[in-house]
């Protein structure tokens, strides 16, 4: 039965209009990724060219600190490191999100001195620390190492110890331990805050989905740091997870690759190169990524 023609010129016409809606959609994917592209480099290079005054505001207070003389000057010039340091993270944690994006994110693992890395984190966050009289606790095996990149680990143990003295109260403590596990590390940053309620614990990784929460001591937050963690790991093949309790603290956990024997001893086997740092844990970051205290 042949088709009339009327209906065939139909046809030929709905084809004709079909084409042009997929090309016409084709060309607005194309001009949404390229806006999103411009988007994340624009967040990269704003993040980026604003460190380096708060950078100067911060080393400028350390140094009217030890000057200060009375308790009035030290109490306005602790705000003000205390702010410059909160929006350098921040920085830190956009400029993170828009390498993600883009797949910029250095992530070659190599082995890592798990203590080390943590003793480094620590150092860091020490005078936020000092502040609130919270006990950092490095209970890190000796000897222990892990599989990843240095700005991974470094952020990731950043992000999470930062928001531990954050919600801690004065005299308080946080403490970083971890488990070998078959071929995995589960490292896990305790603190004895408040504690989070259950319903709200589930989306603590999804971005905007909490909004920021201000710490013990009024410390703001941003509700970044988390999700950055996750996309971190999660590229690594890595998870994150968090236990609490209301009323006695709450314990965040990731897992990181363990070093396997290969790797083992190819470091052991491999001659030292005298232009790399020697500080087991560290290691050299680019410019833009460099991790800032808290």
């Amino acid at each position: 039965m042949s088709v009339p023609p009327q209906g065939s010129e139909g046809l030929h016409a709905s084809t004709r209009h079909l084409v042009a809606l997929n090309e016409s959609l084709l060309e607005s994917e194309a001009s949404l990724a390229r806006l999103n592209e411009q988007k994340d480099q624009f967040l990269s290079v704003i993040s980026h060219d604003l460190k380096s005054p708060l950078f100067g505001i911060r080393g400028l207070t350390d140094v009217l600190l030890q000057q200060a003389d009375d308790d009035r000057q030290q109490h306005l010039l602790s705000l003000i490191h205390q702010s410059s340091s909160q929006a350098l993270t921040l920085l830190d944690n956009l400029l993170t999100w828009a390498r993600l994006q883009a797949g910029s994110v250095p992530d070659d693992p190599v082995p890592n001195g798990l203590s080390s890395a943590v003793a480094d984190c620590f150092a860091l966050l020490d005078s936020h620390a000092q502040q609130k009289q919270i006990d950092l606790q490095n209970a890190i095996p000796a000897g222990l190492q892990v599989s990843m990149h240095d700005f991974t680990l470094d952020t990731v143990l950043r992000n999470l110890v930062s928001n531990a003295i954050k919600f801690t109260p004065d005299g308080g403590r946080v403490r970083v331990s971890a488990e070998r596990r078959a071929e995995d590390v589960v490292v896990s940053v305790t603190d004895t805050g408040p504690g989070i309620s259950a319903d709200r614990c589930p989306s603590l990784f999804e971005l905007g989905a909490t909004g920021s929460t201000a710490g013990t001591a009024n410390e703001p937050g941003t509700g970044l740091g988390l999700p950055v963690c996750r996309e971190l790991l999660r590229r690594r093949g890595c998870t994150i997870w968090v236990e609490s309790e209301e009323g006695v603290g709450s314990t965040f956990s990731f897992t990181l690759p363990a070093v396997s024997p290969s790797q083992a001893s190819s470091q052991t086997s491999s001659p030292p190169d005298p232009s790399a740092d020697s500080g087991e844990g560290t290691g050299s970051f680019p410019d833009s990524l460099s991790p800032s205290p808290a």
